[in-house]
């Protein structure tokens, strides 16, 4: 069996393999998210962060955030680098 056809889509691949002379079936294969994406911040943690920055330092926003639960997007503690 070979490959006939790759298709790509953003979030997947559609192949369309072939035993001789046509295709015998679709595999559909599902990508994990663009890198970007899966380590977006949601907007809630953006306008809090936003809030804190008018009156505060970037290692105090950081230490505020982890004081209240927050964590970076991969789940550690947060930095100063990371709320600049």
């Amino acid at each position: 069996m070979s490959l006939y056809r790759m298709d790509r889509t953003k979030d997947r691949h559609i192949a369309h393999p072939f035993a001789g002379a046509r295709a015998t079936e679709t595999l559909t294969l599902q990508l994990p998210p663009d890198r970007a994406y899966a380590v977006q911040y949601p907007e809630g943690f953006v306008s809090r962060v936003r809030e804190l920055a008018v009156n505060h330092h970037d290692d105090e926003i950081a230490q505020l955030l982890g004081a209240e639960g927050y964590q970076s997007s991969t789940g550690k503690p947060l930095t100063q680098c990371m709320v600049q």
